[in-house]
């Protein structure tokens, strides 16, 4: 069939075919009107400097989702400039609001495994530092080593007599509790015992040994042992009937 010759290029005529297509309004593209959306977006702030921006562009970068990875990088093209974080998401790469909490729900609790991954072995010194026990300024002397002497008795009775320092009348006597050390070291946090030694596996639920369970009304192990060693077993051969 024979085209009739119009007088217009190809290339005008393709041109007022594009003008002439219908557009869609900015406010009918998805998530343009999505106000929560958009409000959570803002709240995120991609494009800032705070601590939080930075953790959402990581959150982004690092997706195996593509479309997470796209909208970031959306968020540095001057094209997109204009348009809502909401409409980025939804309209450019397919994204939906419950999508996005679920992606920065997960962000942060891999950020939370990661902090508390980086703080275990602080917290595991520590918790080994309270079961060996730690040493303190005694309280007793304020880690001077030495109180004041019991007044009116003669200083051969006095134990740790130290006689008086120079310009001072008060006669003074070893610390009885720090020993003269000034330091004093407090007794291990049974608790702290118990949870070192079964994270070492040698004592707990799983371990391969054969265990006497006894009751101290709530007592730890290390609190319990002065009660063990006081305790009696009787051993002695019982008779047994056997008519």
């Amino acid at each position: 069939m024979e085209q009739k010759d119009t007088g217009v290029s190809p290339a005008r005529s393709k041109a007022l075919v594009k003008r002439n297509a219908p557009r869609i309004p900015a406010s009918g593209r998805p998530g343009s009107n999505d106000l929560p959306f958009n409000a959570f977006l803002v709240w995120l702030d991609p494009c800032g400097n705070s601590e939080r921006s930075h953790a959402v562009r990581l959150a982004l970068a690092i997706s195996p989702d593509s479309r997470f990875r796209e909208f970031l990088a959306r968020l540095d093209s001057p094209r997109y400039q204009r348009q809502s974080l909401a409409t980025i998401a939804a309209a450019g790469c397919g994204l939906t609001f419950g999508e996005f909490r679920a992606f920065w729900h997960n962000a942060q609790l891999e950020r939370a495994i990661d902090f508390a991954t980086c703080a275990a072995p602080a917290v595991m010194e520590a918790q080994a530092s309270a079961a060996r026990g730690t040493e303190v300024e005694c309280g007793r002397c304020d880690g001077l080593g030495w109180v004041a002497a019991p007044e009116g008795v003669p200083p051969e009775f006095v134990r740790g007599y130290l006689g008086c320092l120079p310009g001072h009348s008060e006669a003074r006597r070893s610390c009885p509790r720090c020993k003269g050390s000034g330091r004093f070291r407090q007794p291990a946090d049974p608790h702290a015992v118990d949870r070192i030694l079964e994270i070492a596996g040698l004592i707990g639920k799983n371990r391969p040994a054969v265990q006497i369970v006894q009751n101290f009304s709530g007592a730890s192990h290390a609190s319990a042992v002065p009660e063990l060693s006081s305790m009696t077993i009787d051993v002695s051969a019982e008779v047994v009937d056997k008519s």
